[in-house]
């Protein structure tokens, strides 16, 4: 788009918005970096290999400057060794390094064509490897790894070949020359071995991972050439964490890509470019102890470390603290754009209102059947307007409320028929004025306009999949309905007009699995939250079923996670989960640490996924959209409802160009800021 009008540019985007390709992104975070360009200490000049010792130590094979340098994991200069040259402890092009169970430091000298062995403070313990094509001979050695006895294994790259060896150099065995495919294994790069010392080889020639015995029988491979999710463009190295999740770098794709085991694409890391986060034509890749993951990011001269996202616990609700003395039992869950959380406590047959932090603002409801009274509520749920939608089950309907709690309408009596319960349970509403409730009693989903009038029903959900006791149900930004199907141990995915999309899970307590799936929740960013009752865990996925993560927790004092029920999601990506049995809603956030809510002079605009934020503090809100971040969506968002924000919102929130108005160039100035 170079020498575009920019207003003419975000116009075209504005159109094509709805075409955009997104690669899948893991839930890994750039968490910090070191290096430039040099000579000098902490600096690189092309690095490539990179390992952690079993302190956290990190050690990168400094190429050009034909030197090893270590650091502490936060990137603090340690030492160097190395020189050009031949001699023992000089290299001439150090490649990769390793790292065995004593904390030796093994590295590959391609153009001396050897492995040299030192202690982890670089003092030179041996070396083998000549110039060569036989046993023992190296031509261009590149990866090296090392497996659970400390045997060593060496990428022989021009030889097309894997040489085995002890600790101390010793030959073992190797392999190549039997046929993998395409003959000899042209073209071999990185080498990483896993826990059960399992190989795995990248192979740039071919665009794809070789996975081996420790003796070399072949188990498989992965990959073709591309740039979508598992293909590759040039897979340099590889690396391997303690739960077999696999990671290769791409050179030509500026990026890391995650698989499990057996090759099923996880996620991606990365992208082209020098900012944090970004690559440029990336080399090694490591994993420590705790999950994190370096990458040698070597055209940009750095180091760039990567953290897992880890939801803990934050901070725990006892929803007894009102004042009176009656137990509580938490089920349904609920959070509006301003951040209060509306609370479900079926035995006492009410609500509660909590404030950002925890604070009681209100409780409502009392046992029977008139209006505002309940029995037995389960599900809530929160429109964009701030009413307030609960599934009163026991009394088979669905009353409406304002946000202070005051009765608005209601609708539902029991039976089978249209727009009659048994055992309404779950409920959700969308940003176009729907409310989907889970007749958990006939096995189907009802679908309502706001004030009750009946809009359609769905009791099957693909050939031969009909719901069998379904429980929880959530929105998506998209519109996509999310329905937890407890009988049958999945989650379906609708379109808002009840057509199927996919379902994933089966009962069972592994990864992906459910034993007795209860709520669902939706974030910003579309992942998928499913509270498991009887597993007492909260497992994350991404819109498309695939496992992310899963946690559960013993909170302090001794409390345990017994069976999550409720769970919701804020504008800060807190995770709020009902707990019936402990009486309580734990607050989980990454880290474990939750943001600070804070009061917000703006209101959430129609279509936003959140109340919006100033990300920066300088007073402008260009979070439009309220997902946590500055993205595209932000503009869309801004350009499509510039008249509603100009009627209802303060000016000098989005007055971005400050010239005193809402118009077309603050969308400009906004998508100019990306």
């Amino acid at each position: 788009m170079k020498g575009m009008i920019p207003g003419v540019a975000l116009c075209l985007l504005l159109l094509c918005a709805g075409t955009q390709v997104v690669t899948a992104a893991d839930e890994y975070q750039f968490v910090g970096k070191w290096g430039s360009y040099g000579s000098g200490s902490g600096q690189f000049n092309d690095p490539r290999g990179i390992a952690v010792d079993s302190a956290g130590n990190v050690y990168v094979a400094d190429s050009v400057n034909h030197r090893v340098q270590k650091f502490t994991s936060t990137g603090t200069f340690i030492t160097a060794w190395g020189s050009m040259g031949s001699g023992e402890g000089q290299f001439d092009n150090p490649w990769d390094i390793a790292v065995d169970s004593e904390d030796n430091i093994y590295v590959t000298d391609l153009d001396n064509n050897r492995v040299q062995k030192f202690t982890s403070s670089g003092t030179f313990i041996r070396k083998w490897g000549t110039y060569g094509g036989g046993d023992g001979q190296l031509f261009y050695p590149r990866g090296i790894a090392i497996d659970s006895a400390d045997d060593v294994y060496v990428v022989d790259g021009a030889n097309s070949r894997i040489q085995k060896f002890s600790s101390n150099g010793d030959f073992i065995l190797k392999w190549g020359t039997d046929s993998y495919g395409w003959g000899l294994l042209l073209g071999i790069s990185g080498i990483a071995v896993d826990s059960a010392d399992h190989v795995y080889v990248t192979q740039i020639n071919n665009n794809r991972v070789l996975k081996f015995t420790s003796t070399g029988v072949d188990l498989g491979s992965w990959g073709s050439p591309g740039s979508g999710d598992g293909e590759f463009d040039v897979p340099a190295d590889i690396a391997v964490d303690g739960a077999g999740n696999v990671f290769v770098t791409e050179r030509n794709n500026h990026r890391v890509q995650r698989f499990t085991s057996s090759g099923t694409f996880v996620g991606t890391l990365g992208g082209a470019g020098s900012s944090d986060g970004q690559f440029w034509y990336p080399y090694g890749v490591a994993v420590d102890g705790a999950g994190t993951v370096y990458v040698v990011d070597s055209t940009n001269s750095r180091v760039q470390k990567f953290a897992r996202q880890a939801h803990g616990l934050a901070d725990i609700w006892e929803t007894d603290r009102s004042g009176d003395a009656r137990a509580s039992t938490p089920t349904g869950v609920a959070v509006d754009a301003a951040g209060s959380v509306y609370v479900v406590d079926y035995s006492n047959n009410r609500i509660k209102t909590f404030g950002p932090s925890g604070a009681v603002l209100a409780t409502w409801g009392t046992e029977g059947d008139g209006a505002g009274q309940f029995s037995r509520p389960m599900g809530i749920a929160v429109d964009e307007t701030g009413s307030i939608y609960v599934a009163d089950t026991s009394n088979c309907r669905v009353q409406k409320f304002s946000s202070t709690g005051t009765f608005l309408t209601q609708w539902g009596t029991e039976g089978t028929g249209t727009a009659q319960f048994v055992e309404p349970r779950w409920i959700a509403a969308d940003g176009q004025g729907y409310v989907y409730v889970v007749d958990s009693g006939n096995n189907c989903v009802q679908k309502f306009t706001s004030d009750g009038a009946f809009v359609a029903r769905w009791s099957t959900y693909a050939p031969g999949g009909q719901f069998d006791g379904p429980e929880g149900i959530a929105i998506d930004t998209a519109g996509f309905v999310y329905v937890v199907d407890y009988g049958n141990s999945c989650v379906v995915k609708l379109t808002s007009d009840g057509t199927f999309v996919t379902k994933w899970g089966t009962g069972g307590a592994a990864d992906g699995q459910f034993e007795s799936p209860q709520g669902i929740a939706v974030d910003a960013a579309n992942n998928v939250y499913v509270a498991d009752y009887t597993a007492r865990r909260v497992t994350k996925f991404r819109s498309d079923g695939a496992f992310v993560l899963k946690w559960s927790t013993h909170a302090p004092g001794g409390s345990q996670l017994m069976g999550p029920e409720g769970i919701a999601v804020d504008g800060l990506g807190r995770i709020f989960v009902t707990d019936p049995y402990n009486g309580q809603v734990l607050v989980f956030a990454e880290g474990g640490v939750a943001p600070t809510p804070t009061s917000s002079p703006v209101g959430l605009i129609p279509g936003g996924a959140g109340v919006p934020r100033d990300l920066d503090g300088n007073g402008a809100y260009e979070d439009v959209n309220g997902n946590g971040r500055r993205d595209f969506a932000d503009v869309v968002l801004f350009f499509n409802q510039m008249t509603w924000i100009a009627a209802n919102e303060p000016l000098a929130a989005f007055d971005f160009n400050a010239n005193g108005r809402i118009d077309f160039a603050d969308a400009v100035g906004l998508f100019n800021a990306l």
